[in-house]
Formats: structure tokens, C-alpha cells, sequence
């Protein structure tokens, strides 16, 4: 088998775990609502109070305009009395008088009962203002009143419902005149008492005779049901059929796992025999494998030969030691035959090594043949035991819906005969005796609809909640990465520091890519020590030496978080080399005031070595390597092996080697270098970058040779929210103190 040879820098060590990959992060990466909330308090404190004024303007709005009144009558039910007048126990008669009192909430704003209000001429005298409305003329000049329409609209104005742990019903109609609305209620009050007057035995009667004839259906059903399930039982053996099912699905299991081994089986001979097939027809032949030539090595053929060439070999030393020469005739004539026999020998073992190959070749074949034969037959077997245990569930299933329907149909027949016994019991009382009028209506006084006190409460929901929900989902939709706690939104993906705004630094003085130099006490300076301690923490246990800085999009800051970073470790008495790999827009030059050639692309080049083309700096412990001479910058020696021997040649000088390069977005050479350096971190601009992208570049650096590190967050600003002013404030006090 061939080995692909590799570069010094690939062969440094494996590549570890990379970071953030694993299980999805936390639900702490989600929306803070108080965060939220602080942030846009003012515009929620202002639609709370348009919310209160829209309120309060609805509510005398909807009061001049449109007006509810309801008026109510309250009706109290008696339990039902014995024969001798005497009321039963009212334990006894709880559940009696529940169904009775529901029965005639449904009454009173039954169909039978409104319709008597809307013909009742008396509807149009009392309630002018509601009736007018369907008072129809007619093509003849005539006029007549729209009985239907009115039962329509009565259904919607009265309503009625059981008064929960009491036994009163409440009656209620609802209308924009309370005149009106009180003259309904009192003309459904009448009618409500004259269909109970009316109600008699003979209704009565002819509902226990439905209710009779219901029982004897279901008593017919549920017998056909049992005898159904008692031919079942006997056809099917139903006491076995647990034991059979459990039987039928331990085969069925055992030949599903003897079909999976056979399959694998099958696909590993398919796979071996397509490599042998493949060596029998390539054009240079077989390749045979040393398990196979050492076969050959100790066929009786190939050591009787190889003995013959023994002899001969040592009949020839024999010449030499009696002092006969290469130009000797029998000399010349003992190496013909060592040459022949040399020939016969590799001849003979070609020839062997080719039988037995292609005695390998037919062994597998005929042993997929077996396989397949195989395959097929349990494949047949297990169609027959599902098929089995497909019945058997199906009994099983048919016996279980027949025994719910039986249970079914039993509870309907005792429902029923509860409901006969109760209405049976009625007839010692009529119901017009058991409902007596307790409250009549009344003109009422308050509206029932507009109410300030829930108007109030429902504009400040209102808008309050359109406004908040737009706040919502407005930042929902924003992808963009604004504070660090964002980063934590995106699935697998580490946050390993953040970089606060230049702004938000109080000691603003010197550029920002050397900040760490110049304001050493701000609190951008002290976040690139945290961000070196966090580098740190992760990497010194894998040995890493060689941090690819990546920007995620131009302006992002990567060369400032690589020059600073570089600083931070220099700091702690390392040696560190900073090579701007930026052969589009090198920068690392300019900010160390050094010359920008020679340098990387010259290396690359092969003109000079590292050695020659490092420079130093004002500050101890870096050096630099700048992008170099322009006319050798070409970009794909970035992921050249010469760019491996160059990073290889930095790790034994160098105790850390950081390397600045393009945004990732607007070119490959990142991708190209994570392939060989140490680790990488990408460094992200906040409210420029958006979450997609950084997912999409994290994906790409976690499939190559490199460490992935995690995301750096850089310019965040205080007004993002949350703890990041509080921490600001905090370090800076604390550098002053």
C-alpha cells in the first residue's frame, strides 16, 4: 500500500478535539428580558400611557356609542318532594338537582320558550327600540313583523347559566336600551313558566319510552358483541396467543440479527472482491500481499529451486577459492546457470503467486453466492414471522376493541337507566312546583359594557404588548452578533473573550493596535489579558504554539486583536514571533514602524530563511515577519509546504508564533493556513457580523488540521446592554485605585 508523504508541519501531532464541538449550547443563549426590558424601558414606559389614554378613550367612546345594559332575573330551584309533600335528603338528591337545574338554565333560552317572546305581540310594545329592526313592509303597503330574524337575534340577547355552588339560575338579556333589555327579560321570564305549565305526563310518558326502548337496543348490542367474542376465543385459542406472539417475536428478532450479520457478511466479501477484482485488472497486474507471498516462499517447488540455486551459488564460491576467475570458462558457464535458475525461480513464484490469487478470487465469490443464498432465505423467513405476528396483533387488537365497546355501551345503558329513574322520580313533582322566581328584573343602573376598570387594563395590554412584541421580535431577527452573549445563541460555538470599544476605553490615548503598549491600564489592555489567559488555558496542555488570528469580515479588528495578543504574550516572557500572512492589505509593518521587506513572501520564495527576514521590536520578547517584497506575494504559497517548513523552522525558535491574515470572507488564505497552524480563533466585530456567517466559518474551521479555539468579540459597546457598562466601570475603577 502507498503512503502519501507529508509536510514537517503536518506531522507535528494529531489534531485535538475541536472547541465547541458537542452537544448544542446551553438554553442560556437565549433572549435576556431584562436585558431587553432596560434597553427599551422609556418606549414601554410611553405605550404603557398611550395604552392607559387609548383605555380610557375607548371606554367613554363605547359608552356614548354603543351602550350594553343587562339586566337579570334570578331563579331558585327546590329539590323534588315525596308523595307526602316532605323534601328528600338534599345529599341524596345532589346529582338529581345538578341535571335538573342544568336542564332548565337550557330552557329558559330554549328555541320553545323565544320563540312564544318573538310572537307574542306584547314584544313589540315593550321593547319598541329592539323590535323595530324587523318590522318589515310588505310590496302590498303592509307591515308584519320578522318573526325569525327576532328568534335569531333573541338567541344572541338572553342568555342564562346555573349560579356555581348554589341553586340559583340566573337569567340575563343583554341590549343598548336598558328599557328594552328589561321588557325581554320579563317577557322570556313569562314564557319560561308557561312551557313549564304545559309540560305534562303524556311528554313525560313518551320520553321514559324512548329511554326504555335505548336500553333494550343496547342490551341486543352488547349480547351480539359477547357472542362475537366468544367465537373469537374459541377459533383463535386466545389463551395462547400471549405466549405465541412472545415466541413469533423472539424468532422474528433472532432472524432479523442472523439477516443483519449475513448482510454485512455479503457487503464485506462484495467489497473485498471488487478490490481483488480491481488488482486483476489493472494494467500493471495484481499487487499480491506478503501473507499471500510467504505461501509462495514455502511451496516444495519454489525451496527446491531456491535449492538448486544454493548449490550453484556455493559451487561458484568454491570456484573463486580455487583461484578461477570471471573470465574463466567454467566460471562463465556456473553463473549461466545461477542466472537460469535465478529466472526459473522468479517465474515459478509469479506463476504460483497468480494461482493462488485467483484461488482467493473464486473462494469469495463462491462464498457470496452462499451469502446471498442465505440472505434470501431468512429474508423469507422473516417475512412469514411478521406476517404471523401481524395476525396475532390483529386478533389481539379485534378482541380489545370488542371488549371497549361492550365496557362503552354497559356505561351508556346505566346512564340511561339513571336518567329513567330520574325522570320516573319527576313525576311526584311537576317542575313548574320546583322553580320559583327569587329576583324579577329590574331597570339596572350600571352598564355592563364599557367598564373603566377593565377598558384601563386592556389598552395598556394592548399596547404594551404590540409594542413588545415588535421590540421581540425585532431582536430575534436581528442576526447580528451586538454583545458576547450572542455568541452563545449559536450552536457549538465557544465564546473566548471580548474586546470593548476604543470609546469605551477612559485612557484613549495611543492607536489601538498596540493598546496593550501604550494605555497598559485600560480596560482594553486588561481584556487582552484576560483573552491571553484564556488562550492560555486551553492550549498549553496540547503543546500549541503556532494561533492563526482570523477575521471574519474587513474591519473586524484582526490585526489588532493579532498585534495585541502578540504583545500580551511577550509580556509574560515568552518569545514571539507576529507574521502578517496579509498579503492583500499587510499592516503589521506599519504598526511596529518596521520595513515591509524582506519578509514572509520572500521566505516563501526561497531567497532568504526565516532567520534573516525576522525583525525586531521596541518590545522585548517580539519580533515580527512582515508580509514582504510585493512582487512575490503570491497567495497560494500560503498553503505551500514551504509555508509548513517555515512555521516548523518558527516553533523551534519561537515559544509562540502568531499569524495575521485576510478576512475569511473575502479570501481563502485562512482556511488555507488553518490547515498548518496550532490553532485558530476568529475574531468577529460586534453589530457587524452576523450569526449565520460566524456558524458557517466555525463549521469550515472545525473540519480543518487546526485547533478551534472559539470567537473573539471585538469592539462592544456599553450601550449593547446587559453587564458589559457595569464591568467596564468596574475594571477601570479598579486600575485607578
Amino acid at each position: 500500500m502507498t503512503t502519501v508523504p507529508t509536510s514537517p508541519a503536518m506531522t507535528a501531532q494529531p489534531r485535538p478535539a475541536a472547541a465547541g464541538v458537542g452537544p448544542a449550547s446551553s438554553p442560556a443563549g437565549t433572549i435576556d428580558p431584562v436585558k431587553l426590558l432596560k434597553k427599551h424601558k422609556w418606549l414601554l414606559a410611553i405605550s404603557a400611557v398611550a395604552g392607559a389614554a387609548i383605555g380610557v378613550g375607548a371606554h367613554f367612546a363605547l359608552a356614548k356609542l354603543y351602550p350594553i345594559w343587562r339586566p337579570v332575573a334570578i331563579f331558585e330551584c327546590l329539590p323534588p318532594m315525596t308523595g307526602a309533600g316532605i323534601e328528600t335528603a338534599p345529599t341524596a338528591n345532589e346529582q338529581e338537582m345538578s341535571r335538573f337545574m342544568q336542564t332548565q338554565a337550557r330552557v329558559l333560552t330554549s328555541d320553545q320558550v323565544l320563540a312564544r317572546v318573538a310572537e307574542d305581540p306584547q314584544l313589540r310594545e315593550l321593547a319598541p327600540q329592539w323590535s323595530q329592526r324587523f318590522v318589515k313592509t310588505g310590496g302590498d303597503g303592509g307591515v308584519a313583523f320578522d318573526n325569525v330574524e327576532a328568534l335569531e337575534e333573541l338567541r344572541d340577547t338572553v342568555g342564562s347559566r346555573v349560579i356555581a355552588q348554589t341553586n340559583l339560575i340566573e337569567l340575563s338579556a343583554a341590549y343598548q336600551n336598558k328599557y328594552d333589555a328589561k321588557a325581554i327579560l320579563q317577557l322570556t321570564r313569562q314564557k319560561y313558566f308557561d312551557v313549564l305549565s304545559d309540560q305534562g305526563q303524556a311528554l313525560r310518558q313518551q320520553r321514559t319510552s324512548a329511554l326504555r326502548d335505548q336500553v333494550t337496543r343496547l342490551e341486543q348490542d352488547v349480547n351480539a358483541l359477547q357472542l362475537q367474542r366468544e367465537g373469537i376465543i374459541r377459533t383463535e385459542s386466545v389463551d395462547s396467543i400471549d405466549d405465541r406472539k412472545d415466541a413469533t417475536s423472539i424468532q422474528l428478532a433472532q432472524v432479523t440479527e442472523t439477516l443483519l450479520e449475513v448482510d454485512q457478511k455479503l457487503q464485506a466479501g462484495n467489497k473485498q472482491l471488487q478490490q481483488l477484482e480491481a488488482e486483476l485488472n489493472s494494467p500493471t497486474g495484481p499487487t499480491f500481499s506478503d501473507e499471500l507471498r510467504d505461501l509462495v516462499d514455502v511451496d516444495p517447488l519454489v525451496l527446491d529451486i531456491k535449492r538448486r540455486k544454493n548449490e550453484l551459488e556455493a559451487l561458484l564460491q568454491s570456484m573463486r577459492l580455487q583461484g578461477i576467475g570471471p573470465g574463466h570458462r567454467d566460471f562463465i558457464r556456473m553463473q549461466a546457470n545461477i542466472d537460469g535458475t535465478q529466472q526459473n525461480l522468479e517465474e515459478t513464484t509469479n506463476r504460483l503467486l497468480r494461482q493462488r490469487f485467483d484461488g482467493q478470487v473464486d473462494t469469495i465469490r463462491k462464498g457470496l453466492e452462499q451469502f446471498r443464498a442465505q440472505l434470501a432465505k431468512l429474508e423469507s423467513e422473516r417475512e412469514i414471522y411478521q406476517r404471523r405476528l401481524n395476525d396475532l396483533t390483529r386478533v389481539q387488537a379485534r378482541l380489545r376493541d370488542i371488549e371497549t365497546e361492550i365496557s362503552n355501551k354497559l356505561d351508556i345503558k346505566a346512564s340511561i337507566n339513571a336518567d329513567l329513574q330520574s325522570l320516573i322520580a319527576l313525576t311526584n313533582m311537576q317542575a313548574a312546583d320546583r322553580v320559583i322566581t327569587r329576583q324579577e328584573e329590574r331597570i339596572p343602573t350600571d352598564m355592563s359594557f364599557p367598564k373603566l376598570q377593565l377598558m384601563i387594563p386592556a389598552g395598556l395590554l394592548l399596547s404594551v404588548g404590540l409594542i413588545g412584541g415588535i421590540v421581540f421580535l425585532r431582536e430575534v431577527a436581528d442576526q447580528r452578533v451586538k454583545s458576547p452573549a450572542d455568541v452563545a445563541l449559536i450552536p457549538r460555538t465557544r465564546l473566548l473573550g471580548w474586546i470593548p470599544d476604543a470609546s469605551e476605553d477612559p485612557q484613549g490615548q495611543g492607536t489601538l493596535e498596540t493598546a496593550l503598549r501604550d494605555r497598559p491600564k485600560g480596560v482594553v489592555a486588561e481584556s487582552f489579558r484576560q483573552l491571553r489567559s484564556s488562550i492560555a488555558k486551553r492550549t498549553e496542555s496540547a503543546g500549541h504554539k503556532t494561533f492563526l488570528v482570523l477575521a471574519g469580515m474587513p474591519g473586524s479588528g484582526g490585526s489588532t486583536v493579532a498585534c495585541n495578543l502578540a504583545l500580551a504574550l511577550a509580556a509574560t516572557d515568552r518569545r514571539v514571533l507576529l507574521i502578517d500572512a496579509n498579503f492583500r492589505r499587510a499592516a503589521i509593518h506599519r504598526i511596529f514602524a518596521a520595513k515591509d521587506a524582506p519578509g514572509l513572501s520572500d521566505v516563501l520564495a526561497g531567497d532568504l530563511d526565516l532567520a534573516a527576514a525576522v525583525q525586531a521590536t521596541s518590545s522585548m520578547n517580539l519580533s515580527i515577519l512582515s508580509a514582504g517584497s510585493k512582487e512575490q506575494r503570491i497567495y497560494e504559497r500560503l498553503g505551500g509546504d514551504a509555508m509548513g517548513e517555515l512555521l516548523a523552522a518558527a516553533r523551534k525558535e519561537f515559544d509562540a508564533v502568531i499569524i495575521d491574515t485576510a478576512p475569511v470572507i473575502v479570501a481563502g488564505d485562512g482556511m488555507s493556513l488553518a490547515q498548518r497552524c496550532d490553532a485558530t480563533l476568529l475574531v468577529v466585530r460586534a453589530m457587524q457580523e452576523k450569526r449565520g456567517l460566524i456558524a458557517r466559518v466555525r463549521n469550515e474551521l472545525t473540519e480543518t488540521r487546526g485547533e478551534f479555539l472559539g470567537v473573539v468579540v471585538n469592539g462592544v459597546k456599553s450601550a449593547a446592554g446587559g453587564y458589559i457598562k457595569s464591568n467596564i466601570q468596574a475594571a477601570q475603577e479598579y486600575q485607578q485605585a
